[in-house]
């Protein structure tokens, strides 16, 4: 309920620009039907008009009907960090998709993560991944993320002109999406989600700064990665220092 309230409120504001009106949104069901009165939740919010204009590009990019949520992030969650960072939205869905709209909209996307001072999901990735994080709780990969931004692109340029009896929307081909026979399918990547050397990778859980005859690593003679417990820096390899 609370997505499609968030949307209604986008409406109304664009409405009401125009000319005074109400707007009631019709839930519930047959049985228990409820009416819910747009215009009042709008006047006893406070928010200004920018934060609003950005409220389609946030329901796209945090899940819709027709693009994905991020896995243990549900939209409340998610609002938290849009009412902080809401700007960085503020171009999905008009024009084209540019190189700055679509890094912005991986920077909000870092934000709902909580890692600091990252600008890259690869390297959001990289940071939760030595802290064993959970393999389902890692960002997407910044292959998968492109594709999603512009499903979500396009999909908030459907929204900001569902009022146009005309509206100018980009191929859905080039937006993240591609035919199968006569039906449109999203594309989730074009990397395998794992690098092949990824796949046979050996970490130690080597305490001490200076190796053990029982550190894995050692054992294979290769080098530490940054998921090794011994590392104390991304330029510090024990390891090395170990065999000189």
């Amino acid at each position: 309920m609370l997505h499609v309230t968030q949307m209604s409120w986008y409406y109304y504001l664009h409405i009401s620009t125009k000319c005074p009106v109400t707007v009631w949104l019709k839930a519930g069901s047959a049985a228990n039907r409820k009416y819910i009165p747009i215009h009042t939740i709008v006047e006893r919010l406070d928010f200004d008009n920018e934060k609003m204009e950005s409220i389609t590009a946030f329901h796209a990019i945090t899940g819709s009907d027709t693009t994905s949520y991020l896995y243990g992030h549900g939209k409340k969650t998610c609002w938290k960090v849009y009412q902080e960072h809401f700007r960085l939205l503020q171009g999905l869905g008009q024009g084209e998709l540019d190189d700055v709209t679509a890094k912005n909209a991986e920077l909000f996307i870092g934000k709902l993560y909580n890692v600091s001072n990252i600008i890259t999901v690869n390297k959001a990735r990289e940071i939760l991944f030595v802290k064993s994080s959970a393999p389902e709780t890692l960002p997407p990969t910044g292959d998968a993320l492109s594709f999603h931004i512009q499903r979500a692109h396009y999909q908030t340029a459907v929204w900001r002109q569902a009022n146009e009896q005309y509206p100018d929307l980009p191929e859905p081909e080039t937006m993240g999406w591609r035919m199968e026979g006569a039906s449109l399918v999203p594309t989730l990547m074009s990397l395998p989600p794992v690098p092949d050397l990824c796949m046979e990778l050996i970490t130690c859980n080597c305490a001490k700064r200076y190796m053990s005859a029982r550190c894995k690593c050692k054992k294979s003679h290769l080098r530490c990665t940054a998921a090794c417990k011994c590392r104390t820096s991304d330029d510090d390899c024990s390891n090395v220092e170990a065999q000189q």
